[in-house]
């Protein structure tokens, strides 16, 4: 008898929608293994003598114990192919897994040809085009919409520096604390440096998860400290917690510096930011560019400037829309310091909208720092703290309607938003 030889198998680590797929000469039929959205694209030749194979993924360096994945997979194209195998590989970093291919038999040929086996060991590889040891490269996903880049390490957040193009996608899949973490790797410092701080702005989409990014610590000498530094994309379904930021200089917010961007679905927590000069906001220091902050919300944050501008929420906007937002429990100082927004950049509104935002300070005694806010905090809805308690005070979140992005839950002090509950 002879046995069955597999012609080619070269294995390729890439990251595409994990979808059981059928092409010209070729269907695969997953057997076992879980669901996911990523995995490994094998080039395969087949042997001339059977088309039927069976494909199995292992972790670590032999086919011993279960599978990760097995698929059963026919091939009658004649030259070589590409085989998609959806197999949640460490998104976090290299890992060494083991690739096990069984020729079976054709119809017909029992007697003449036997099985053949072919088991090959490799480590991922970064799938973001970087070198491997790449510090924070991304293992998991492609960067698009549908697979985007996995990020669940602090060296992966911060590495989002080196991929801030405006068509890539990324997707955090658990919480990140970054207590101790210094972009430079000096952990005495502890230093974070904001995404979109340098040249560059953040204009990708950033998708949080309904995650938090916790115990960020920045201290800068130049504009725009927080999480992110300058957005010009989406950041989205994202928390920030127990964070402190600072700058000598201007425009500083706990989840972003600076805004052109879209902000959905985000919110801060117990976290600080201080400027030596203007606009500090609990959420975003400075927000133009005509887009929106949305379903978005700040507790017991602290926004510090010696210049002008700070905010519960926003220290100051100059143009784009303001929805659905609350601040509770902020605490703001310096000139022109408001509950909910520092203030208004033209003073007679220019082209910013702001409706159905709610807020409560500790420290402030209106909803804007200044008082010539255009007739814009007819939008802002002052509450007592206990207030925010009952969802019939909040009628703009439309708690408890299909479509509303928030949820009061029994007991609760305040409402939160949905996608943070789904873990």
């Amino acid at each position: 008898m002879k046995k069955l030889m597999i012609a080619v198998c070269l294995l390729i680590l890439l990251a595409c929608p994990a979808r059981v797929h059928a092409a010209a000469g070729l269907s695969v039929e997953l057997l076992s293994g879980e669901e996911c959205d990523y995995g490994l694209n094998i080039p395969f030749t087949r042997s001339p003598r059977t088309k039927d194979y069976t494909f199995e993924v292992y972790p670590g360096a032999s086919a011993a114990g279960s599978p990760m994945v097995q698929a059963r997979v026919t091939i009658t194209a004649a030259g070589q192919v590409t085989i998609h195998l959806p197999c949640a590989v460490d998104p976090a970093g290299p890992a060494d897994y083991t690739l096990k291919v069984t020729a079976h038999v054709a119809p017909g040929r029992a007697g003449l040809d036997r099985e053949g086996t072919l088991s090959k060991t490799f480590t991922t590889a970064p799938t973001c085009g970087c070198a491997a040891g790449t510090a924070g490269a991304f293992y998991a996903g492609n960067g698009t919409m549908q697979s985007p880049y996995r990020v669940s390490t602090p060296a992966q957040l911060q590495h989002l520096n080196r991929h801030l193009d405006a068509e890539l996608c990324f997707l955090q899949i658990n919480d990140i604390d970054l207590t101790g973490y210094d972009s430079d790797g000096n952990a005495a410092n502890g230093n974070w440096t904001p995404i979109g701080i340098s040249s560059a702005l953040f204009s990708g989409t950033y998708d949080g998860g309904g995650y938090t990014v916790s115990h960020a610590t920045c201290s800068l000498t130049q504009n725009y400290p927080g999480l992110f530094g300058r957005n010009s994309g989406t950041i989205q379904n994202l928390g920030v917690t127990d964070s402190s930021f600072y700058t000598s200089r201007d425009n500083g917010g706990v989840l972003c510096g600076l805004s052109t961007g879209s902000i959905d679905r985000c919110y801060a927590q117990n976290s600080s930011i201080t400027v030596g000069g203007l606009t500090a906001g609990g959420l975003v220091g400075y927000y133009s560019g005509g887009q929106k902050v949305s379903d978005c919300y700040t507790i017991s944050c602290t926004a510090n400037n010696s210049g002008s501008f700070s905010g519960g929420l926003v220290g100051a906007i100059d143009s784009g829309s303001i929805l659905r937002c609350y601040s509770l429990g902020s605490t703001v100082s310096g000139p022109a310091s408001g509950g909910l927004i520092g203030g208004v950049q033209p003073n007679s509104g220019g082209t910013a909208s702001i409706s159905g935002c709610y807020w409560q300070s500790a420290s402030a005694s209106h909803a804007f720092g200044l008082s010539n806010a255009g007739g814009l905090d007819a939008g802002c809805v002052q509450l007592a703290a206990s207030g925010f308690a009952t969802a019939s005070n909040l009628p703009a979140l439309s708690i408890g309607q299909e479509g509303s992005a928030w949820e009061l839950l029994p007991g609760a002090s305040h409402p939160t938003l949905k996608v943070f509950q789904t873990h």
